[in-house]
């Protein structure tokens, strides 16, 4: 995950039907453009994964709801939000970033089941890749803390001697932000040595910034006596097991279509005439509830009034689309919400001819501390599916994933041309391609692309999420919450069956209100007893 850890299709050939290379796109349904108000019991907007899962939710209880409505508007002309994929006109396919498919939910489990005929299973090979203390450039297991054998003489020592330091503190003082608990946990040997560093790299803040709620599964603690034991076997060269730490050791991936087929799959369990594509709200009247919307397709605007409204899109643009005749209360509201920090991200495809050079081929994905490259993380795509690439054996790709501030101070260094740029001559410098061998160059920056855990965060949620509820809008998922510890795609389709358990079953939810439960065991409940087709 990101301590140490989603669109537009561009079919390659129009003329292709085979499974593998047919263009991803099925019959959803655009409206035409009517200027009578509509009225719907329920709104979706976004049909990213939180937007699926509550559709999907409410159509296995339609038979106890049958005269309940719902639409869901979606700005792109497909399903997926942040977790599509996309096929360049090289033929490489791309996901929005460096997504998995591991779970903590039966429910979510059984639904890609469905969703998705063939998988691919993996099994983690993590790494960091950094520069040691002695200059030399060095493949470190992930998790780093528990691996610190494989660095050199300075580093190995500096960050055990952290490690010794801290096991002898005690440990029941509560962490003023993120930086105390990276302290508390690792010593500052580790922390200098790599979790500054990365943190900084992928969150774009200092981890003085942020606070340490949101941590619960996603760092592993180092356990001291297993390290010793490493460092033993290491110098003296004796074979040493892997840490298996975290759900996603072992992870599946669809063998055809990336991580947005998977989604497409899913919206396939859904009644077609529910999606509006090509929608993209402008507006949210909160007392007349009422909503605005343009239909890019046609051509014009149209409203709806609803009784309900979930909303996915993220939390900051919500707000600012609201209006109200209590003014000053929207506009504390609106400047809470400007307060809310998030990074952009940037992926950029690097599809190459030939193989992958022998130590890149066994590597699922790789983290980089250093200043020397923009990437914060690099996954072997290729090594995914064969379907990632025009023709398996011939061709194989890296995507790498490069986070921007959300104020930047260096226009120019984020231009697509320099990050594409940099991108390229960091891999060609630590010696994982060759310039010439490049054949494909692939660009997306997603605006929204991490939501930050930053100080302030639970204030400023506790605060806006009850005013929107009292209005009659929920908004949940990775932006519409607002919590990265629950915005994997487990996590954000499992937001969504929830609220509608929460507003049509009085069910309480567990995923948004308690991160730190559903990430600490397997989540077994939440089916009907039915079959919704």
């Amino acid at each position: 995950m990101a301590l140490l850890n989603e669109v537009h299709y561009i079919p390659v050939d129009k003329n292709v039907t085979s499974k593998r290379r047919g263009p991803l796109k099925h019959a959803f349904r655009d409206y035409k453009c009517n200027h009578a108000l509509i009225h719907r019991d329920f709104v979706i907007i976004g049909s990213g994964p939180t937007g699926l899962g509550a559709a999907l939710r409410f159509h296995e209880l339609m038979k106890d709801f049958s005269n309940t409505t719902i639409t869901i508007l979606e700005q792109e002309r497909e399903p997926g939000g942040l977790a599509t994929s996309e096929r360049d006109e090289r033929g490489f396919l791309w996901d929005m970033g460096g997504h998995v498919v591991f779970s903590h939910y039966d429910y979510y489990d059984k639904t890609i089941d469905r969703a998705v005929p063939e998988w691919n299973q993996r099994v983690r090979a993590a790494f960091a890749f950094m520069k040691g203390s002695d200059g030399t450039r060095r493949f470190i297991p992930y998790p780093v803390q528990n691996h610190i054998e494989v660095m050199d003489d300075v580093d190995r020592t500096k960050c055990l001697d952290g490690l010794e330091t801290i096991a002898q503190q005690p440990r029941n003082i509560k962490p003023k932000n993120f930086d105390d608990w990276l302290l508390q946990n690792f010593g500052p040997g580790l922390c200098d040595v790599f979790m500054r560093k990365y943190n900084k790299k992928i969150w774009t803040v200092d981890t003085k910034e942020m606070n340490s709620v949101w941590v619960g599964e996603y760092v592993a603690v180092p356990d001291i006596d297993r390290i010793k034991e490493n460092i033993a076997k290491y110098k003296l060269d004796k074979k040493i097991q892997r840490s298996d730490w975290g759900l996603n050791r072992l992870f599946r991936y669809p063998k055809y279509n990336g991580t947005g087929g998977m989604w497409k799959g899913v919206a396939k369990l859904i009644p077609s005439q529910w999606f509006q594509f090509n929608s993209k709200v402008t507006g949210i009247n909160i007392k007349l509830k009422e909503i605005s919307y343009n239909n890019r397709k046609e051509s014009c605007t149209q409203s709806m009034t609803y009784n309900t409204l979930i909303s996915t899109i993220p939390l900051d643009v919500l707000v600012n689309l609201a209006f109200s005749d209590k003014v000053e209360q929207l506009d504390h509201m609106k400047k809470l919400v400007s307060q809310l920090q998030y990074s952009h991200t940037h992926v950029v495809g690097i599809g190459l001819v030939g193989q992958p050079p022998t130590f890149l081929k066994d590597k699922s994905w790789m983290y980089f501390p250093d200043s020397d490259s923009p990437f914060y993380r690099v996954t072997v795509f290729s090594n995914y599916s064969d379907d990632h690439v025009p023709k398996a054996g011939v061709f194989w790709s890296l995507m790498c994933e490069s986070a921007e501030p959300k104020a930047k101070h260096n226009s120019s260094k984020w231009a697509k041309e320099n990050i594409i740029k940099d991108t390229i001559e960091a891999l060609v410098l630590y010696g994982f391609i060759s310039a010439d061998k490049v054949v494909s160059r692939y660009h997306r920056r997603l605006d929204h692309g991490y939501p930050i855990p930053f100080l302030n965060r639970e204030k400023i949620l506790d605060t806006v999420q009850p005013w929107l509820e009292s209005n009659g809008i929920y908004s949940r998922g990775r932006f519409g919450g607002w919590k990265y510890e629950v915005s994997s795609q487990d996590h954000s389709l499992m937001q969504g069956v929830e609220i509608i358990d929460k507003i049509l079953r009085n069910e309480p939810e567990e995923t948004y209100p308690s991160p730190n439960i559903v990430n600490s065991r397997r989540n077994t409940g939440r089916f009907i007893d039915q079959n919704p087709e």
